[in-house]
């Protein structure tokens, strides 16, 4: 349920006041994310399955990658792969995601640290099936020391992810 997946994202923040939001769609993955405003977005070039959204003052990081996997549990291999290019010593707080359900889509949370550049870094991974039979990963990074600032930011963007109207 949609509160288990928030309180797993709990270990990244704790205030933050409400912000105004642009409703952002990611074709491929047939799923909208209301993105704040001012929050800078990308996607790199020739690479239309990936997008990255970060917070103005650049102390949270969000990468939306959708594969073409149609299971969550075959992303599990893939993402540990991705986040070893440039997280270390990740200490995840379970030995498995927690499978869950956002907005009517079933999805796999965990919570981690570790350290990316040399500096450590809170991580939360969400494995959503969305309704193109794909799989999205969406990896938040962020600060331990800046999260309890943008805990609701946090909260409200992974919450706000559902399939596209």
């Amino acid at each position: 349920m949609k509160t288990k997946l928030l309180l797993a994202l709990a270990l990244l923040a704790i205030a933050g006041g409400p912000a105004a939001a642009e409703i952002k769609k990611h074709p491929t993955a047939k799923v909208e994310i209301d993105v704040p405003n001012g929050w800078k977005m990308g996607s790199p070039k020739n690479e239309p399955d990936i997008m990255t959204v970060m917070d103005p003052a650049g102390e949270v990081s969000f990468l939306f990658i959708v594969t073409d996997a149609k299971e969550l549990a075959n992303v599990v291999a893939e993402l540990d792969k991705r986040l070893a290019k440039t997280v270390t010593d990740i200490k995840w707080s379970s030995a498995k995601p927690t499978a869950d359900k956002l907005n009517g889509m079933d999805v796999l949370v965990n919570n981690g640290a570790g350290k990316a550049s040399g500096k450590d870094v809170n991580i939360s991974i969400v494995l959503v099936h969305t309704p193109a039979d794909k799989v999205l990963m969406v990896v938040v990074f962020v600060d331990p020391a800046k999260y309890p600032a943008h805990k609701a930011e946090i909260q409200k963007l992974v919450g706000s992810i559902k399939p596209s109207t």
